[in-house]
């Protein structure tokens, strides 16, 4: 969103700020000011927005208000908010939602009574104008949450048309003034939202009911105040991302520091396991013992540690340096799992002796995912390979003999071992993949032949592995060297 005077300068005004977002300007002291004022007071609708924080460890998910958060925008004192911010790039603030049947029925309730009464009172004889005059000044209050910083010009249009003094006067003249009120909101509105809540304007002015229309202002000012928070908090990505990486730094050292106690053992058994498993692997090329002192290849062994580390079935301590992301840790554990296994099946349904046309493999590839959406561990996928192979065997009708499909079906039912090659190949191929989009500067890599019926699923992981890689690289890596060189001299 959010400039107003439509499309073109207005995306001329979005590109403008983020070059200045991209050129380095400290934009936190505006996002902190912008969200307070999007707060308007106590008891207003934005007072239950915010966000929820995936689980940590034993803690379960919470939800973090929009008061919350502008306290942690000043103190930084939630080390886990700042990280979901500059990680997560689906980061969105929300509406709180309470699942309690009676809690949304009081609330609907109360909502119905207010808008009822409202109705009544200008419906009276002579009308009750006061609760109309009072929205009326909320609305204007509102604007000024959404434009002032951004289109200062057009917010003193609207300040003025809804003066205090005039919009009484007017109103206690003729209370028919309120519809007219309304339509110049409506067009502000028009002017001011994001082009996803064009219908919605378009839908409130065809509302002819003065109450019903005051209604869908409120509501939609309200959607709109959390769009302009959303647009705020993405235009400040980049700023947040630096500061989350300095802070967690600065938080960690200061651990070390402090408490003689604090160590990190899961972190170095991780790397020691690796560092070890990296020296077999890489056997040629370390035979001649040690490291000499700058030649350790840390960038091979960090990108091999956390190739490791991502493995599906990798049943490791959580390193005490991805607290933040154990959530995310699993979850791209468990894509990983999922894409590759799609992957092989349609790979392995492919060697009949006949092509598989286009549009059966696009099917097939498709139910696979859906089939597999909710597994998340080998011995899980262990279990569901024989339904897969069902689902598989149906593309294979007048392709193959008897013979080679029982061939296949062995191959697919052997996937979640690890004595099968296409699966170790395939996973193979995407860690490699992932590697090379974390370490690459625009965040693109070619994309595995094998995987080209799971293209947006891949980039998608690509992308969410490149942020928590990058980030932790970021934070932690001159421990993980310290760690390595520690590890090289007594090897």
């Amino acid at each position: 969103m959010p400039d107003n005077t439509r499309r073109e300068p207005r995306a001329a005004k979005e590109e403008a700020a983020k070059q200045e977002t991209r050129q380095g300007k400290d934009i936190t002291p505006l996002v902190c000011t912008l969200l307070e004022r999007l707060m308007v007071k106590d008891d207003s609708p934005m007072h239950d927005v915010g966000l929820t924080m995936p689980a940590k460890g034993d803690q379960p998910e919470k939800f973090v208000t929009l008061n919350d958060l502008v306290r942690e925008y000043k103190t930084y004192e939630d080390l886990q908010l700042l990280h979901e911010i500059a990680v997560n790039d689906e980061f969105k603030l929300t509406k709180v939602k309470n699942n309690d049947p009676l809690y949304a029925t009081i609330e609907q309730t109360m909502h119905n009574a207010y808008w009822d009464l409202m109705r009544a009172e200008l419906e009276q004889d002579p009308p009750q104008k006061e609760r109309a005059i009072s929205l009326l000044m909320d609305i204007r209050v509102a604007f000024r949450a959404l434009l002032e910083g951004n289109n200062d010009r057009a917010l003193r249009t609207i300040e003025d048309h809804l003066d205090p003094a005039k919009v009484r006067e007017a109103i206690e003249v003729d209370v028919k003034a309120v519809e007219s009120y309304t339509k110049f909101i409506i067009d502000v509105m028009g002017m001011a939202c994001a082009s996803a809540r064009d219908e919605q304007i378009v839908e409130l002015a065809k509302k002819t009911d003065l109450v019903d229309r005051l209604r869908g202002i409120m509501e939609l000012l309200d959607l709109m105040q959390l769009d302009m928070a959303n647009y705020v908090l993405d235009l400040a990505r980049g700023e947040l991302e630096k500061h989350s990486i300095e802070y967690e730094r600065a938080k960690f050292y200061e651990q070390l520091q402090l408490a003689h106690h604090f160590s990190c053992p899961a972190t170095e058994d991780w790397l020691r396991l690796a560092y070890r498993r990296y020296m077999c692997v890489n056997a040629d090329t370390t035979a001649a013992g040690p490291s000499t002192a700058g030649t350790l290849d840390y960038q091979g062994m960090v990108d091999f540690a956390y190739t490791e580390l991502f493995h599906p079935s990798t049943e490791l301590m959580t390193p005490e340096s991805f607290n933040l992301d154990m959530e995310r840790l699993k979850q791209i554990r468990a894509e990983k799992l999922r894409i590759t296994i799609c992957a092989a099946i349609v790979y392995i349904a492919c060697q009949g002796d006949k092509p598989l046309a286009v549009e059966f493999r696009k099917e097939l590839a498709e139910k696979l995912m859906i089939l597999v959406k909710d597994c998340s561990t080998v011995p899980a996928m262990k279990e569901l390979l024989q339904s897969l192979w069902l689902h598989a065997q149906s593309t294979l009708t007048d392709r193959v003999t008897a013979e080679q499909e029982v061939a296949l079906k062995t191959e697919i039912l052997k996937l979640g071992d690890h004595n099968s090659q296409v699966y170790g190949f395939l996973l193979s191929k995407l860690s490699l993949y992932l590697r090379d989009v974390a370490n690459s500067e625009d965040g693109v890599a070619a994309m595995p032949v094998a995987f080209k019926d799971y293209v947006p699923e891949t980039v998608k992981l690509g992308k969410a592995y490149r942020k928590i890689i990058r980030q932790n690289r970021a934070v932690y890596g001159d421990f993980y060297k310290q760690v390595l060189d520690k590890l090289d001299s007594e090897h």
